[in-house]
């Protein structure tokens, strides 16, 4: 699910591997950490590396998540929320210039055709 989205009652996993902020971090069950938002009132918002088989209510139990968590400090998140804007901006950047590619391939053949009908 690398890049997706899953959202569950306490959190949001943006699935990407710890990687992500150039920081790699392995959870207790030895796989890579994933990038988590928590969504609990308490810590609204918070971003934490954590174990990509965590559950809500299941931590520890047989064949679950460990307790790994890893809060972001202000820098990481700063760095991440940057580099995610960035990554969209290249995104838009490269699919604007599709378009503008497609127009500009379209407005010569209304241009040629024109020529044809005259």
């Amino acid at each position: 699910m690398e890049g997706g989205l899953s959202r569950s009652n306490s959190f949001t996993d943006y699935a990407s591997t710890s990687s992500f902020l150039g920081k790699k971090y392995v959870c207790r069950c030895d796989l890579d950490a994933v990038l988590r938002t928590s969504l609990t009132y308490q810590n609204m918002r918070g971003r934490f590396w954590g174990c990509p088989k965590f559950e809500v209510g299941k931590v520890g139990k047989a064949g679950n998540a460990c307790d790994f968590f890893h809060f972001l400090d202000g820098d990481e998140v700063i760095e991440g929320r940057a580099r995610d804007l960035l990554l969209r901006l290249k995104d838009k950047q490269i699919r604007l210039e599709k378009e503008i590619q497609s127009y500009k391939e379209e407005n010569e053949n209304l241009i040629a055709e024109k020529g044809k009908l005259l």
